[in-house]
């Protein structure tokens, strides 16, 4: 193996970054083959490059004669050299294997290819799936036995295609720059990605791949263009000089710390193209705005990736599924929010003896032991400054949260896909969010592509009991208003601990408050009267607001810094969600399959703005912020 990929082998629960494929059947000879397939395999080097060699890359294929199965090989080849862990394959089929086979019909020899390729897949820490559709049972059962490639046919390959360009944030497209003559082909496929319309035959469309609303945009990703020609054509190869160039510049940064990914160099086979279903310089804002979520997401793809987790060494040989990325990114939620409580432990056990020691100070000018107290306040100043700048490097609570909603969102998604909901043109982060947090998308879409295969399990009916109910049962647990310990309060009881710390720090504030209107009432004594014992009393009183001010502003603090009350707010906010819910899937008699589908995506869409929206006010009480 490569050594500069030994760092990935343990990478089971790691983000994928999907490259999709499509392509020409007929690309011509031997010669024309090879070059094709050595440009393949360039071309997905490429973006391993680009994304540190961290992240695992998904090739996301067809298995049709040409191009399809070149990119097998090639990924293949890859796989080969540099481990199952860093190329997978994610082959698809419009159609049941048998049905499919007829396209080889008049040509042995790519049948023959096919089946190796079938073989080794099967035979492989790969996955093949048939894709579902929408057409009715009787149609897709016309369209399969369809031996002259009519309507219905070309239907299930144009679903194939957008598939493909829908969930790749590569798309690479083994394309003659010309437009297509039917349904299904190259053109589409890339037409789609880019944001343009595509037209598929009469009463055969999929609602899961219609195209986002122009205001919203396509999900961020861009096409990558390998020129290549088709033989069933007699157009000309051509570059596309009308479709928006993505924006590149500088080479992939090779630090192992570094957090950017501000550019890149442009590839050096092919072409990138970014959105552009308006070529005009009034519109390069949409294209600029996408290449931006594009852009982010490799940013927070190597950030993600590069946290080294030790991982059980024989799932490697297996597929990673959407649970597998699941209970690893959820232990790594875990293990960064326990690292950054310890750092807020630590930073409060060095700050208290310096409030202290600052409240000490006033009362030794001009002595060796205030000098004393000066040199332990500025030790402590020094101490927590560098707690604080190692806050910032490790970002804990950043990648915390961030985790924590790639979590829910695989979460609430597979629990869709229980349900058997299909997806939606409409992402189920909103476009606000998800330019800023697209890793969270692509989880939610990692776990949307399990949806797909035909052969998934669903269980409707247990929706409410197996999701819902759950997750009421886990919000109430957090919003209870008793604790056992200690350490249960802290870290398990938001909304109580909100409520006790704003008690202690207003009945500390308040004290402060009292015993200051008891000293200047002892002043004014003192000063009428000049009681001796009333001048040691103030001392006494002095220092009693001194440090009720210091412990009402020490217990807010820490309440502001653990997020308690947003914490607990936005678990108030997803349990009414998720009650409403329940009580409406309850409603047997107003029930249908079409109704409890869409109720049940408005449910995970406005869980997830809650979680997100939970998740940005949490980062903006992060230590580093202090």
């Amino acid at each position: 193996m490569n050594t500069l990929d030994e760092g990935i082998k343990d990478a089971h629960g790691r983000i994928p970054f999907i490259i999709g494929l499509t392509g020409h059947r007929f690309v011509g000879g031997p010669n024309e083959q090879a070059k094709l397939f050595d440009e393949l395999k360039q071309s997905l080097l490429y973006w391993h490059k680009a994304l540190k060699r961290q992240t695992p890359i998904y090739l996301l294929t067809g298995l049709a004669e040409g191009a399809d199965l070149l990119a097998v090989d090639a990924a293949m080849a890859l796989q080969a050299e540099f481990g199952s862990h860093a190329f997978r394959i994610l082959a698809t089929l419009p159609m049941p294997k048998e049905a499919f086979e007829q396209d080889f019909a008049k040509r042995p020899e790519a049948h023959q290819k096919f089946t190796q390729s079938y073989k080794a897949l099967v035979n492989s820490p790969n996955k093949l799936i048939v894709l579902k559709n929408d057409l009715p049972e009787s149609a897709y059962k016309q369209a399969q036995a369809d031996a002259n490639f009519g309507e219905l046919r070309s239907s299930l390959y144009l679903n194939q295609s957008l598939f493909i360009a829908k969930y790749s944030n590569v798309l690479l497209a083994a394309w003659d720059g010309n437009d297509g003559n039917g349904a299904g082909g190259t053109a589409d496929a890339v037409k789609f990605k880019l944001g343009h319309q595509v037209s598929w035959p009469a009463n055969t469309g999929n609602p899961a791949l219609e195209a986002t609303s122009e205001f919203d945009g396509q999900v961020g990703g861009l096409v990558h263009h390998i020129l290549c020609a088709n033989e069933n054509s007699k157009n000309t190869p051509k570059w596309r000089s009308d479709l928006a160039s993505f924006p590149v510049g500088q080479a992939p940064n090779e630090t192992e710390n570094s957090e950017d990914t501000k550019g890149f160099t442009a590839p050096a086979i092919g072409k990138l193209y970014s959105y552009s279903a308006y070529p005009s310089k009034k519109a390069d804002v949409l294209s600029e705005f996408i290449s931006a979520e594009f852009n982010e997401l490799l940013t927070e793809l190597n950030i993600h990736n590069e946290s080294k987790q030790k991982l059980d060494k024989s799932s490697q040989q297996a597929w990673v599924s959407a649970t597998d990325i699941f209970n690893v990114v959820d232990n790594m939620a875990l293990e960064f929010q326990s690292q950054y409580r310890r750092l807020i432990a630590l930073f409060f056990m060095i700050i208290l003896p310096g409030f202290v020691a600052y409240e000490l100070a006033g009362n030794y000018n001009n002595q060796l032991t205030g000098s004393t107290i000066l040199l332990g306040i500025l030790l402590v100043l020094i101490a927590s400054s560098a707690i604080i700048r190692r806050s910032r490097k490790l970002n804990l609570k950043w990648r915390y949260q961030l985790a924590r909603g790639i979590v829910e969102g695989i979460r609430i998604r597979l629990s869709l896909n229980e349900a058997d909901v299909p997806p939606s043109a409409e992402p189920l982060i909103p476009r606000k969010f998800r330019a800023h947090l697209p890793l969270i998308n692509q989880a939610i879409s990692l776990a949307e592509l399990e949806w797909w295969d035909e052969s998934a399990k669903s269980a409707p009916n247990s929706v409410n009991d197996q999701w819902i109910k759950p997750q009421i049962g886990f919000l109430n647990s957090r919003l209870n208003n008793t604790s056992s310990s200690i350490k249960e309060l802290l870290y398990k009881r938001p909304l109580l601990a909100a409520q006790k710390a704003s008690s202690i720090a207003t009945f500390f504030f308040y004290t402060a408050i009292g015993v200051g209107s008891l000293l200047c009432i002892s002043i004014v004594l003192f000063e009428l009267y000049k009681i001796p014992e009333l001048a040691s009393a103030n001392n006494v009183l002095m220092y009693l607001i001194q440090y009720s001010l210091l412990v009402s502003g020490v217990v807010s603090l820490w309440s502001e810094l653990a997020g308690y009350s947003n914490t607990a707010m936005g678990y108030k906010g997803l349990k009414d969600l998720y009650v409403r819910a329940s009580v409406l899937l309850e409603q047997e008699c107003h029930n249908t399959p079409k109704t409890n589908n869409k109720m049940l995506l408005d449910l995970a869409r406005e869980a997830m703005v809650e979680h997100i929206t939970w998740n940005l006010s949490e980062i903006d009480n992060d230590l580093k912020q202090k």
